[in-house]
């Protein structure tokens, strides 16, 4: 039932409309009108239980064309719509007194099934009762500029139908593009909204590294040892955050800080990624590491498209390999 609902419907159009009170109100008050019609002139016999039938038969298909359903109609409801149109198409031939209206109002029913989204059942209801109008032509032997009037108004309807269906996707699929156009330019400012940001609090966080040991400097603090040490740390500080700023955590940082305070070589390997910063589970795993050597070096590789993060660890000659899985 699915695979014949896909193939027999146009998804995505929604019900175009149908599917409002409003519609069905409208096509309610035209059945009304048809049936004072056939009052008022005398085309609508009393009695006759066919005739009755299919007028309401095709009050039946107006209530189904606007079903609330806010897509095409099922292949049910659009196969009943159908045989309800043809029936009242076709009992409309079958009595001379029978309004020409009854014919008519339900092609137009069947028709409208096409923009709602169900043009192969639509159509081929069309089809059926034009070939019934043709049938009962050559039948009774009709004038064909009478048989070609009755014609006209079924073949006009699936033609607007179809030209309705044409202009209902050429919309959809403007308006799509347009929201999607919307949405990605949205996703852009979005984007260049968080990286102005992120830049700015990078920024906030390098001057306060950078800060401290510029100050003094400016002031004339001496050049001695230490103080290079510190300007030292400050640079290696700056560098690890701007190249690997997937590391970025402050207790792995405090803790490289002390290593490299202690004269432990430290060296980070990666290049920016995307990701931003550790998780917490992952950066007191390598602070712990980083905390145990005492003297030698320390390496952490964190490779873009790798989920490891390596650690070698160089204890006075003792190494020692360690491999995490962020946010395991």
């Amino acid at each position: 039932m699915t695979v014949e609902h896909r193939t027999a419907s146009v998804p995505g159009l929604g019900a175009a409309g149908f599917d409002s009170g409003r519609a069905r109100w409208a096509l309610v008050v035209v059945w009304v009108t048809g049936i004072a019609h056939g009052f008022v002139v005398g085309h609508l016999p009393s009695g006759v239980a066919p005739v009755i039938l299919a007028y309401l038969a095709s009050l039946a298909a107006a209530l189904l064309l606007t079903s609330r359903r806010p897509a095409p109609l099922t292949v049910f409801q659009a196969t009943l719509l159908a045989a309800c149109a043809v029936f009242s198409s076709g009992v409309s031939l079958q009595f001379a007194e029978a309004d020409s209206w009854l014919l008519q109002f339900p092609c137009y029913v069947a028709a409208m099934m096409i923009p709602r989204g169900n043009p192969i059942a639509g159509g081929a209801a069309g089809g059926v009762i034009i070939a019934l109008v043709i049938g009962w032509g050559i039948t009774t032997g009709e004038p064909a500029a009478v048989l070609v009037s009755m014609i006209a108004d079924p073949a006009a309807g699936l033609l607007v139908g179809y030209v309705w269906l044409l202009a209902l996707r050429y919309f959809v699929v403007r308006e799509r593009a347009a929201r999607d156009r919307v949405a990605e330019a949205g996703a852009s400012e979005a984007a260049a909204l968080a990286a102005g940001e992120a830049a700015t609090a990078d920024l906030a966080g390098i001057e306060a590294v950078v800060a401290p040991v510029l100050s003094d400097l400016a002031a004339g603090r001496p050049l001695d040892e230490a103080f290079r040490a510190e300007l030292g740390i400050a640079e290696a500080v700056v560098r690890d955050r701007i190249r690997v700023p997937q590391l970025r955590h402050p207790r792995l940082e405090e803790s490289l800080v002390r290593a490299r305070r202690r004269g432990v070589r430290v060296l980070l390997v990666g290049e920016p990624s995307g990701v931003r910063g550790l998780d917490s589970g992952t950066a007191a795993t390598l602070s712990g590491l980083v905390d145990s050597v005492a003297t030698g070096g320390i390496t952490i590789r964190a490779v873009p498209g790798q989920a490891a993060v390596t650690a070698v660890l160089d204890r006075a000659g003792e190494i020692e390999r360690v491999e995490l899985l962020p946010g395991s």
